[in-house]
């Protein structure tokens, strides 16, 4: 047993060291940032207004990636702003970062305009690119006073900053969250990933105690059963809970009480097959603690090609890309994208797929294994409607009646009829091209 702790201590002391930034890079990026933030409130305080540094850099829960995404709250004075917020505090920030930045601006649409700019010099510096994204928000003190959504991300960070003040320890085991999450493809509350998003698994670990404690509970979940934690104890009981928060909130397997927002579900973005992946990593690892659970494992050609043989299946391999745009936004039109095409192909015969996401490039590659049906049926109106089933026979000459209904049989339709779509269509879900590959 003790050989099995020191196994695990060891391999989660390599995992960090792996998944978090040497301490030049967290320098380079405090000098960065911080030099940014100077010029910024230098003009933000003359329209009332300051921008604090958020998200997991300000957390110390940043972990490495292909690249670095810093997170900036533009805080607009609640008083001054509540009533004309919608869009003036995006026009006024734009304006001041366009003053102060001589690169580009990159706008993003969400519940309000936000913005993305590039730091050149810290790229230079770190070798991979950095990000930083400014989001404008009322400065509420309280959650109810909330206007948008995103006011009340700053107060998510001060909840999570006390808490690893009093819990140092709790910065790491937050990393190593996301990591296995990431590893195993559950790491995103974006609508094409529908996992863990990052304040949730903060919240799980500070609940917890620490990453090993939220893994054991973890592995004794049910999801025959509805998992409830609620952090502040905002309700009497369970019950009370599903009477009173709003029934959307509920319906998801997990429901996580948000302490800064207590009506709110902060796990609601979880579907239940990736909690499901989730719950099964957690007892892996428990059971039998090991790397390659934060490594992320995508489908690839070899593996389709291989699973395809094995069920007697063709393989067909697509590349589709997305219009400029977030990446989120863009995964969730490729997502979109795969389920019409996959329930496409199951409508001509067996069909599986899985798909991989490109998010630097907005593209995705979708590998779907489809054995057509020789002969499909088509359902046709009732023999009693005369009108309706001469229509039906006009377009199936060869139709017959069965059990009071009229049918006819086609052939399957081949695979680039499938996949084609109308430009007009791809032009309406921000698809830019699909090629059989």
């Amino acid at each position: 047993m003790r050989k099995n702790f020191e196994k695990r201590d060891e391999m989660i002391k390599k995992q960090l060291s792996l998944i978090s930034p040497t301490e030049r890079e967290i320098k380079i990026l405090t000098l960065e940032i911080s030099n940014f933030v100077f010029r910024l409130n230098s003009e933000l305080r003359k329209i009332d207004a300051f921008a604090i540094i958020g998200g997991s850099f300000a957390k110390g829960t940043i972990i490495k990636g292909k690249r670095y995404d810093l997170d900036l709250f533009a805080r607009f004075d609640y008083n001054k702003y509540v009533s004309r917020e919608k869009q003036q505090i995006s026009e006024l920030l734009f304006k001041i970062l366009r003053k102060i930045n001589k690169l580009d601006i990159e706008t993003l649409h969400g519940s309000r305009d936000y913005f993305r700019v590039y730091l050149k010099k810290a790229e230079k510096l770190i070798g991979i690119p950095v990000y930083v994204e400014i989001v404008p928000v009322l400065a509420v003190k309280k959650a109810e006073e909330s206007v948008n959504v995103t006011d009340v991300s700053p107060l998510h960070i001060l909840y999570v900053l006390d808490k690893i003040k009093k819990n140092p320890e709790l910065a790491d085991s937050i990393k190593l969250a996301k990591s296995l999450c990431y590893g195993q493809g559950c790491y995103g509350a974006e609508s094409h990933i529908k996992g863990f998003s990052g304040y949730c698994l903060e919240l799980l670990c500070i609940h917890f105690g620490s990453f090993i404690e939220l893994l054991k509970a973890a592995s004794e979940w049910n999801l025959k059963k509805k998992i409830i934690i609620d952090m502040p104890k905002f309700y009497k009981n369970k019950d009370m809970l599903m009477i009173e928060m709003n029934e959307a909130k509920t319906l998801p397997p997990l429901i996580l009480v948000d302490p800064v927002q207590p009506d709110r579900n902060a796990a609601a973005a979880v579907s239940p097959e990736k909690l499901e992946i989730f719950i099964k990593a957690a007892r892996a690892f428990i059971k039998n603690p090991s790397l390659r659970l934060f490594i992320k494992k995508e489908a690839n050609e070899k593996e389709m090609q291989s699973a395809a043989k094995s069920k007697r299946m063709s393989l067909i391999s697509i590349v589709a890309e997305s219009g400029k745009g977030k990446e989120d936004i863009a995964g969730a039109k490729l997502f979109k994208l795969f389920n019409m095409l996959l329930e496409r192909f199951k409508k001509e015969g067996r069909a599986d797929g899985k798909w991989v996401y490109n998010e630097e490039e907005r593209k995705a590659k979708f590998f779907f294994l489809f054995k057509p049906e020789k002969k499909i049926i088509v359902k046709g109106p009732p023999v009693n409607l005369e009108k309706n089933v001469k229509m039906f026979r006009k377009k199936w000459p060869r139709s017959f009646v069965k059990a009071g209904n009229v049918y006819a049989r086609r052939k399957s339709k081949g695979v680039k009829e499938i996949i084609s779509l109308p430009k007009e269509q791809m032009a309406g879900m921000g698809i830019s091209k699909i090629k059989l590959v």
